[in-house]
């Protein structure tokens, strides 16, 4: 029978989830699994911290690098900070090729989490990427006189007019709408200041925002 590696994803992302609420408390937002961009890629995890977004991609020993340049690519569009985690399997490799803009923390084996590289922020969002995340019977519903008649291509196409920093900031306000409920049951069941795997499944976003 196969032996499963120490560090799987969901381990290291575990520990780095107790490492940012070590660092930034529990006033942040976390959304785990998230679908994103007109790809419809899915990033392992999202932080919301004061008003900034964060990708996080995870790479745990048992995987491999073959993708991460396509992964960065995709997460410039949309975040406005990128973050990589590594187990110490690739911790050199990905040092080595990582581009200077782009954050990395390392999970050693006894689960001590250390940064290496502070992420910088990303100044090429795309207003499309960001909008094709947001439902657009949202969007309908924050300019309801002007959208009313739209379709969804037609909302967003409105929208995509606007500026950035206004994308940016209706994006963020509806992923908290989104994973705000989750992440609040997820510290409800989080013990003694340890996130495990199955704590995970929490951090869950709510399939239907009320009210739209």
């Amino acid at each position: 029978m196969k032996v499963r590696l120490q560090h799987t994803s969901d381990l290291l992302k575990a520990r780095f989830i107790d490492y940012i609420l070590s660092v930034y408390g529990q006033d942040i937002t976390i959304g785990n699994e998230v679908m994103y961009g007109t790809a419809k890629k899915v990033v392992d995890l999202i932080l919301l911290i004061k008003g900034k977004t964060y990708a996080i991609e995870i790479k745990s020993d048992e995987d491999n690098l073959k993708r991460i340049e396509g992964q960065i690519t995709e997460y410039r569009k949309t975040f406005d900070y990128v973050i990589i985690v590594s187990g110490e399997k690739y911790s050199k490799s990905i040092l080595e090729s990582l581009p200077c803009d782009i954050g990395l923390y390392l999970i050693s084996k006894d689960n001590q989490v250390k940064r290496i590289r502070k992420p910088h922020k990303q100044h090429k969002l795309l207003k499309d990427e960001m909008l094709c995340c947001i439902r657009s019977s949202y969007l309908k519903k924050l300019d309801n006189t002007n959208c009313c008649k739209l379709n969804s291509n037609e909302v967003r196409q409105y929208y995509s007019k606007k500026r950035i920093s206004l994308v940016q900031e209706i994006l963020y306000a509806y992923w908290q709408l989104r994973f705000k409920p989750g992440y609040t049951n997820f510290l409800t069941e989080r013990s003694n200041n340890v996130t495990l795997v199955d704590d995970l499944s929490a951090l869950c976003s709510l399939k239907v925002i009320p009210n739209v």
